[in-house]
């Protein structure tokens, strides 16, 4: 028999994965009128099959084409790989050992009578199905313009890109830079 507690985690589950559901189709459809404007200001057909016509869009939107794979010959081979602002969720080990990073890191600035302060269930639940949330846009313009709700564990941990306090390497450093002291 199932217990009260476990039920009420399948609803949570299955109700944010309905939600992130709704999210990757609404942000995919998002990206699609995104690429399809940039077509119409670049004035690029979708089937356009000019070599310039595709240096064109990447030199306008993408990093640096890396991203697009050999299937891509003309503009609308890249409508079905657009983002739907998420990323495939880390293993649940790799999640684990983050979430244990990311709370000893909460703990360690919380004040000792108000510990443990633990990461809420549901954002857990969350990263089983998603590494990320990144929102709108297309790969240029969503990495210098869109603010990401959830960047990635990685990041909230400080073992992928920036670390956590601000460029620095730990707490200590960082009090030094803002002149925690005086």
């Amino acid at each position: 028999m199932t217990s009260p507690e476990d039920a009420q985690s399948a609803v949570q589950e299955d109700s944010l994965s309905s939600a992130l559901s709704r999210y990757r189709s609404r942000i995919y459809a998002l990206n699609c009128k995104m690429f399809g404007r940039l077509l119409q200001n670049l004035q690029i057909e979708p089937n356009s099959d000019s070599t310039a016509d595709m240096r064109r869009i990447i030199a306008k939107e993408w990093l640096d084409g890396d991203e697009l794979d050999q299937s891509v010959h003309v503009p609308n081979d890249i409508y079905p790989i657009l983002s739907d602002g998420t990323s495939s969720p880390l293993s649940a080990h790799e999640r684990d050992e983050l979430f244990k990073d990311i709370e000893d890191n909460m703990n360690s600035w919380v004040d000792p009578h108000l510990r443990p302060v633990q990461l809420p269930a549901d954002f857990k639940a969350l990263c089983g199905l998603t590494n990320s949330l990144t929102g709108p846009g297309l790969p240029r313009s969503n990495a210098a313009d869109v603010p990401q709700p959830f960047a990635s564990l990685q990041y909230l941990c400080g073992t992928f890109g920036e670390p956590m306090y601000g460029g620095c390497q730990d707490l200590e450093e960082f009090a030094d830079k803002i002149n925690l002291e005086g």
